[in-house]
């Protein structure tokens, strides 16, 4: 089952940017992993995220984070 309350579902995402913010970019790239293999990880959360990683420095990561999101949801049409 890949669906979470939207309160889970923020809990986590929080979780995920506080470790990124704290400069731990393969922690949080890592955390996003495993929670996106079992859940829904809603636009937003994966938007911000790639905003952090471009914040940092790692544009390749972000629009990676980005292309991979959009590829399963089917919103590639969204890349420029």
């Amino acid at each position: 089952i890949r669906q979470r309350s939207s309160a889970s579902v923020a809990k986590e995402m929080k979780e995920i940017f506080r470790v990124a913010s704290t400069g731990d970019l393969q922690g949080a790239l890592f955390r996003h992993e495993l929670y996106r293999k079992t859940n829904d990880v809603p636009d937003w959360g994966v938007v911000k995220l790639s905003s952090v990683f471009l914040a940092h420095g790692h544009e390749r990561e972000s629009r990676s984070l980005l292309e991979q999101h959009y590829e399963e949801t089917g919103g590639h049409h969204r890349l420029g």
